[in-house]
């Protein structure tokens, strides 16, 4: 089949945890496989039913269409079973090779793995890592930064994504953090962690105990050797074709990024004039 304009020129849906598209071509391709088979449609039923404890949509397809994302995820494993047990192996593994690729093409962050079951694309600890953050930093002072490391979720969910883009999104999420909290003057660079980063967390941490300061100042070396290593990737490169990191690469760096931005949001909640300090910073120094 030759390429789709919308596969290879719009970008993929922003939010990758539901889509109506993709609901929409689950439902139309599983109509393909029980249009006329009343003992396949019996039989999906009974299993969605007994496994889910939904109720029965009017229309077969509209399991896909509009239930609850997470009974849509279980509903393409139960389809694939279903249509294993009637030994159908060349139905199933086109179910099963069609909705992988819907996924792709949807920008989801799912993934379908070879026996039917539904995971997160990356990995459940990484996505539930990116979500948390996303969710944590999404507060008027850390806005940029949360849109930001979502768009490299985004990047590394999507069939055709860049590596390194993903990679220069998360930098630019760790900057906008950096930049909100300490300086706004200055792009982010291991000089200016070592510069003005340090000193704002060595204040921060002025009152914590010794093994606090100890760990907030490795934490902040630490992003200096990340600030160098994503930086490799952030600007172009001497040389004609591009260089792309690898994905498990891109998925280091940006999951280390992605900490390093909760660290600065999660720890320079509340400016004040002279310091910018947490709620809990500011019981410690009364």
């Amino acid at each position: 089949m030759p390429t789709l304009f919308s596969r290879a020129f719009v970008p993929s849906a922003r939010d990758n945890e539901d889509s109506e598209r993709l609901r929409r071509r689950l439902g139309a391709k599983s109509w393909e496989y029980l249009r006329g088979n009343e003992r396949l449609q019996s039989a999906f039923k009974d299993r969605v039913v007994s496994e889910l404890g939904v109720r029965w949509p009017p229309s077969t397809s509209d399991v896909f269409v509009h239930g609850d994302m997470r009974d849509v995820l279980d509903s393409v494993t139960l389809f694939a079973s279903v249509l294993g047990s009637y030994g159908d192996r060349r139905a199933q593994f086109g179910w099963l090779e069609f909705c992988e690729r819907a996924m792709r093409e949807e920008g989801m962050k799912y993934q379908v793995q070879a026996d039917g079951s539904v995971g997160y694309f990356v990995d459940s600890e990484f996505q539930g890592a990116a979500d948390d953050a996303v969710a944590a930093l999404n507060v008027p002072r850390f806005t940029a930064a949360s849109a930001a490391i979502a768009s490299a979720v985004r990047e590394l969910n999507r069939l055709d994504g860049s590596p390194k883009a993903a990679i220069r999104e998360t930098y630019a999420a760790v900057e906008t953090a950096f930049k909100v909290a300490v300086d706004s003057s200055v792009t982010l660079g291991a000089s200016d962690v070592e510069k003005r980063l340090v000193p704002a967390i060595d204040r921060l941490f002025a009152n914590a105990d010794p093994v606090a300061r100890g760990a907030a100042a490795q934490v902040a070396q630490a992003m200096k050797d990340w600030v160098n290593a994503a930086h490799k990737y952030r600007h172009g490169h001497e040389h004609a074709d591009p260089i792309e990191p690898s994905r498990e690469l891109a998925i280091t760096l940006v999951g280390l990024g992605i900490t390093f931005a909760r660290f600065i949001g999660d720890h320079f909640k509340v400016e004040t004039p002279a310091l910018v300090l947490t709620p809990a910073s500011h019981q410690n120094a009364k």
